[in-house]
């Protein structure tokens, strides 16, 4: 059986004497691992689809429980994260958490797409990769479920200033309710901010704002530790970016 799909490649695996296995993400059928034969060759005319971070319509052939990639047009390449060492190992990342929230069959159609305008905004503008990496880790806990009260969990009041924040229970604290012991982090309002602007903010305008470098690293210090406390996922390629800083 024959599918035409939509897919970026997010992992791949030298196959046999020519091919790749790839680990394909899709808008509406989660991950795919995909063969695809002269993967590695240059004069193949899938070569181009068949390397990390291609974005394709693609057809594959199902056989049994074995997909093979057939044809597949470029979309986009994002060469440019090629370049430096801190975006690609960051674009890796991103592709690591996609990878593990995307379990199974179903739609992932919005993590799909903050994945692309993620991958996209950082070709673009490496030197924002702090906050690049903190909107995407915040919004896709947010669009699994793990979006906070934007409210004092202790008064039930929107905080008019500083917030302190836990990172292990998603819950959200005023300054004057809440306590900095224990797995919490204290917030500016800009970065309290920010936070509720990535979690309310449309798809397309989720990059659309701008902090001091300071609340970037705070946001991402918040993104990182809020993310594996709810996840549990593998910090191998996280610590590899870090190590690249």
């Amino acid at each position: 059986m024959y599918t035409d799909i939509q897919g970026l490649v997010i992992g791949e695996k030298k196959q046999g004497e020519n091919g790749k296995l790839l680990t394909v993400l899709t808008p509406n059928l989660g991950v795919l691992k995909i063969s695809t034969k002269g993967g590695t060759k240059l004069t193949s005319s899938l070569f181009a689809s068949s390397q990390l971070f291609a974005y394709s319509d693609m057809t594959i052939y199902q056989k049994g429980n074995f997909l093979t990639l057939t044809e597949a047009t470029v979309k986009d390449v994002f060469f440019e994260l090629n370049e430096d060492l801190v975006s690609l190992s960051l674009a890796c990342w991103i592709c690591e958490v996609a990878s593990s929230v995307s379990v199974g069959e179903g739609e992932q159609g919005e993590i799909f797409r903050l994945l692309l305008n993620s991958l996209w905004y950082l070709s673009k503008n490496p030197d924002k990769h702090t906050l690049i990496k903190a909107v995407f880790e915040l919004r896709v806990l947010f669009l699994i479920g793990f979006c906070p009260e934007l409210i004092c969990v202790n008064c039930g009041a929107e905080p008019k200033g500083d917030v302190i924040f836990d990172y292990t229970s998603g819950e959200l604290f005023c300054a004057e309710c809440g306590s900095k012991q224990g797995e919490r982090m204290f917030l500016k309002r800009d970065t309290y901010l920010a936070m509720k602007y990535i979690a309310m903010s449309p798809p397309k305008r989720v990059f659309m704002f701008s902090v001091s470098d300071d609340d970037a690293l705070t946001l991402s210090r918040l993104s990182e530790r809020f993310l594996i406390n709810m996840t549990g996922i593998n910090t191998t390629k996280l610590d590899f970016y870090k190590n690249m800083l």
